[in-house]
């Protein structure tokens, strides 16, 4: 008995120093630098960092594994509480950011000085990924969500403390150290709209951030992309400045929206315990042999939806995936940068300048592959059967694309406008613009299809309705079918039976915030 208080004795010694050692030095160390400076072996080390993450005495950030205090020690780690509103308007607006570039995205708020990150998503798999792992706080003068903040903010009183408390601690050879320098970088980010930082705080990874105004002009948080600094050419810069403004002002008005909701003291207590959000993020529907396929990409696991309506999983593996489909039986896959065949690991597609944001199989046999690089958009037609290839470049992203039974393609992107890319099977040389679904009216557009009848159905967030658009002349003529989940994230029409599937997220429901314990696939049959 006392030999296990004598060890259990060593193991505090041993925790107490290592949270001395972080907490007084000038950088964030990482596993190897707490090696030399402890003399502990690396099992060991990882055990005690272990337990001291989870009781949240320490932070570990998940871009290159370094250490900090955590907010045990005081009350800057645990804003989630304090922003139901901001985190429920945020979430899955900063998924789709984080999907669309392939990169890792940040919320923070201003706390005591320093940027408090209230919400990550990034890359990674699994639903207690790094990403959402590593909040907690970082510096204000040399993070770009920290510069954002600071520069946004100087009608606050607090801006001028806020300076005062920025510590010009050296983190790497780049680190602004001097306030001068810091104050004129702040006028230079009022200017333009946007702030940046190159190798400040973690060599080889650059940000670039935006802020986030509520419908009275004032400062509520900030967003920013982290990318590895090879990557953030000037282009690119632009291109992820106007990204981050667009979804920024998507964020400010869900925030308004929110602010209008009738919040309980038990919505919010369920909003703050379910945290955080992301649960199943489904891709198309596509038609297999043996049922309907979809792949859910976050947790990297394909599904067959049979015909009695059970859920079967028939693949799993690492990779974050962008699509599925079927070809002459075998299981086809695609994940950020290859189409490959799951049964033999045949490479069919590699995608060697860009990400593939999503891939969608026609009934005919043939793929689309949606890719960017540096802010330009591809719309990639794979014949696999004949090995033909035709490329379609655009200026925006596309959000959806369906085949209709008189083989003709349809396209949705990102502003909310329909184009036609293929008539009767005859690819054209410049897409047509079909339609505009209106934003004011409908809502923000996520998700398209076709029924038996060549009628195009638009599904919009947090409408809980299907849209139907029948061209006739110059007009469109509107149906509306009401659907069991919030935002419907691929719908598939099979003569008059609906299969809808939506992705579980804390979302915007009719009255308050709320997650989904249910299975988010419903099959419906059309009046």
């Amino acid at each position: 008995m006392s030999e296990q208080k004598g060890r259990g004795t060593q193991l505090l010694d041993k925790a107490f120093n290592i949270i001395d050692i972080i907490a007084e030095s000038s950088s964030r160390p990482k596993v190897k630098d707490l090696v030399e400076l402890t003399g502990y072996s690396k099992p060991t080390l990882y055990r005690i960092l272990s337990m001291l993450v989870q009781r949240g005495v320490l932070q570990v950030d998940g871009r290159d594994q370094a250490y900090q205090i955590g907010g045990m020690f005081g009350e800057q780690k645990q804003p989630i509480p304090k922003h139901p509103l901001l985190i429920a308007a945020s979430d899955l607006h900063l998924r789709n950011l984080a999907d669309s570039t392939c990169e890792t995205v940040s919320l923070a708020v201003m706390e005591n000085g320093q940027a408090s990150i209230i919400m990550r998503h990034g890359r990674f798999l699994g639903e207690q990924n790094e990403a959402e792992k590593s909040l907690g706080v970082r510096p204000a003068y040399c993070t770009s969500i920290g510069k954002c903040l600071l520069a946004f903010d100087t009608q606050n009183d607090s801006y001028k403390q806020a300076l005062q408390q920025q510590s010009f601690k050296p983190l790497t050879e780049s680190t602004i150290t001097e306030k001068t320098e810091l104050e004129r970088q702040l006028k230079q980010i009022l200017m333009r709209g946007y702030a940046t930082e190159y190798n400040e705080i973690i060599d080889g990874v650059s940000c670039i951030a935006v802020p986030i105004f509520d419908h009275d002009n004032q400062l509520v948080a900030a967003i920013s992309v982290s990318t590895p600094s090879f990557r953030l050419s000037k282009q690119r810069e632009l291109y992820l400045f106007d990204i981050l403004t667009l979804t920024a002002r998507k964020v400010a008005s869900l925030i308004y929206k929110l602010s209008a909701t009738d919040w309980t003291p038990n919505t919010i207590n369920n909003f703050q315990h379910s945290w955080p959000t992301k649960v199943f993020d489904p891709t198309h529907i596509e038609k297999g042999s043996d049922g309907l396929l979809f792949a859910d990409r976050y947790a990297s696991t394909v599904f067959s939806i049979q015909s009695k309506g059970n859920l079967q999983r028939i693949w799993q593996g690492k990779e974050q995936l962008t699509g599925c489909g079927e070809l002459a039986g075998h299981l086809i896959i695609s994940t950020a940068d290859r189409l490959f065949n799951a049964d033999s690991d045949e490479l069919l597609y590699q995608s060697n300048n860009g990400h593939i944001l999503w891939s969608k199989q026609s009934d005919d046999g043939h793929v689309w592959l949606h890719t960017e690089y540096n802010g330009l958009f591809k719309l990639i037609y794979l014949n696999l059967q004949n090995n033909r290839e035709f490329e379609i470049s655009l200026t925006e992203r596309i959000i959806a694309i369906t085949d209709t039974p008189d083989k003709s393609v349809y396209c949705l992107n990102n502003s909310n406008q329909i184009y036609k890319i293929a008539d009767k099977g005859n690819i054209l040389a410049t897409p047509q613009l079909a339609l505009t679904v209106s934003e004011r009216e409908f809502g923000e557009a996520v998700c398209l299809t076709a029924d038996a009848n060549n009628h195009l159905w638009v599904a919009t967030e947090n409408s809980w309705e299907l849209v139907q658009f029948v061209q006739k002349g110059e007009h469109s003529v509107t149906r509306t079918v009401p659907i069991p989940v919030c935002t419907a994230r691929s719908v598939l029409f099979e003569g008059n039976e609906i299969t809808v599937i939506g992705g579980r997220y804390l979302g915007l429901d009719r009255k308050f915030v709320t997650a989904s314990q249910e299975s988010d696939v419903f099959r419906l049959k059309l009046d």
